[in-house]
């Protein structure tokens, strides 16, 4: 009786089944609590999205849906992505305005090295704890690293745009791990709310061709006075 009671448990053990991984697997965020949302279950083999802080009794009150009902969403949105004929020339224009804004930062340096080196020292006199003493500096390094001007690789600008407009067929075509790679390349976060998709955050390198694309919009919508579908203006408010 011990040893097939052993061999139950090792079976059970190496029969343990590896999680799925879905389209948004790791990239979705609860819109009213601000927590992860995961895949809770699989309904007709599809998987269902809820928030974890609700599965846990956390008092979050956000719907649960099919992954597919938000797959919808994201592919409508790609498909419409719009990339004007000047995109070049209005990235480089908000990229030299960027890099104008960076003209004093060798007077706000020196401040902040003038800061740490104060920091370092009270911690040395004992007047700082270490805990205090890191979380000075760790403040200080951070605004450090906001100084620093982030470069643009213009040869890459074509190819970040061909990259968007091949993204809804790459889409339709992919499995959900593929789905989710993509997914990866283009986002780094996904918020929902219930149903519906409102907001995402692109990736760094994307982010002009997302601006311009709501600047587009905005162009559209309140300049024009045209109507767009409504998940398109929902999503487009992250980059305002």
């Amino acid at each position: 009786l011990g040893d097939r009671k052993r061999r139950c448990r090792f079976t059970n053990t190496s029969g343990t089944r590896k999680s799925s991984v879905w389209s948004l697997t790791g990239l979705v965020h609860c819109w009213y609590c601000r927590g992860r949302v995961h895949s809770l279950y699989r309904e007709q083999g599809e998987a269902r999205f809820g928030c974890y802080n609700r599965t846990k009794g956390m008092g979050c009150h956000q719907k649960s849906a099919r992954l597919s009902v938000y797959e919808a969403q994201i592919l409508t949105y790609m498909a419409t992505f719009h990339i004007p004929e000047d995109y070049q020339q209005r990235i480089l224009e908000d990229h030299g305005k960027l890099q104008a804004a960076y003209s004093d930062t060798e007077g706000q340096r020196r401040k902040l090295e003038v800061q740490l080196k104060r920091v370092k020292e009270l911690y040395v006199w004992g007047d700082y704890i270490r805990s205090e003493y890191e979380a000075r500096k760790d403040l200080i390094l951070a605004q450090m690293e906001q100084l620093e001007p982030h470069g643009l690789e213009v040869q890459h600008l074509d190819k970040f745009a061909q990259f968007l407009g091949d993204v809804p067929a790459a889409w339709e075509a992919a499995t959900q791990e593929q789905r989710n790679k993509l997914a990866r390349t283009l986002f780094d976060q996904v918020w929902l709310k219930d149903k519906a998709v409102v907001a995402v955050k692109p990736r760094p390198e994307l982010e002009p061709f997302f601006k311009l694309n709501y600047e587009e919009f905005t162009a559209e919508n309140i300049e024009g006075g045209v109507s767009r579908n409504h998940e398109q203006s929902l999503m487009a408010d992250v980059h305002n």
